[in-house]
């Protein structure tokens, strides 16, 4: 796991590859004598441990994001009012309580996989402190600089629009593949394309659709003439492009290869 981390952050080091999209790190950067044993073609959703998948598909930006929510709940916990020196009252006991169990999830992030609902718990726990102590986070951040809250409004402003653009690219492709028709499905995945343009799914999607657009070209009757071969070879032009691509994208990843050699097939 620690190895396909460093390789997808060298590619993406920033913003990670992204939500949800350990399995097609994984069939990327996978070692080889893999491929050797019954697990060739197995797509992980998720690591042996949260805290390196998360990592790899959020990126330093987030993983660093992830930090400062972490050490903000530490660092303006109450600990002389709220927890060492009142343990017995129900304010002490509801700040050790909610630390308790944060800090056993966040250990337990590092140690074993987290799934989807441990990870709300996680987020919700950390929200819970934070609101708990809303006032003296308010008053460390008027002691911050202006040019330290500028970067730190950039960052999220980039975190967001990088999430907002994988976002808008995946409703694309949800409503394209509802559509009517294949060509209708081929113009909104060429739509998700120019949002996600390395996104090697989408590319084998996109390849599969024009197969079979070429497949149905292919089945009407045969005109001899020099227009209706020049359609034809731009048509297998159109259908190979993004099969290549995907297998340029990800190499190491088997499905792009099998896309590519059944439309050569």
């Amino acid at each position: 796991p620690v190895q396909k981390v460093r390789q997808t952050l060298a590619q993406s080091p920033l913003f990670g590859s992204g939500p949800a999209t350990f399995a097609q790190d994984y069939l990327r950067f996978r070692s080889g004598p893999i491929l050797q044993t019954p697990f060739w073609n197995v797509a992980f959703d998720w690591g042996s441990s949260a805290a390196l998948t998360f990592l790899g598909t959020f990126g330093w930006v987030g993983g660093l994001l992830m930090l400062a929510t972490v050490l903000s709940v530490l660092f303006f916990l109450p600990w002389g009012e709220g927890v060492l020196t009142a343990v017995g009252t129900g304010e002490g006991s509801l700040y050790l309580a909610l630390f308790a169990a944060g800090l056993a999830l966040f250990v337990g992030a590092w140690l074993a996989p987290m799934p989807l609902a441990l990870q709300f718990f996680l987020s919700t726990l950390l929200g819970l402190m934070l609101a708990k102590n809303a006032r003296p986070i308010v008053i460390a951040a008027k002691k911050i600089t202006l040019f330290i809250s500028a970067l730190l409004i950039l960052a999220v402003l980039a975190l967001f629009l990088g999430l907002a653009k994988r976002t808008l690219a995946e409703v694309k492709i949800s409503r394209a593949l509802t559509r009517s028709t294949l060509a209708q499905v081929e113009v909104g995945l060429v739509r998700a394309l120019r949002l996600e343009p390395q996104n090697d799914t989408y590319l084998r999607l996109l390849a599969e659709v024009r197969k079979s657009l070429l497949r149905e070209m292919l089945t009407q009757p045969r005109i001899s003439d020099s227009a209706a071969l020049d359609a034809l070879r731009s048509a297998v032009e159109n259908t190979l492009a993004p099969a290549r691509r995907a297998t340029q994208i990800a190499p190491a990843n088997v499905a792009s290869w099998v896309t590519l050699g059944n439309i050569y097939l």
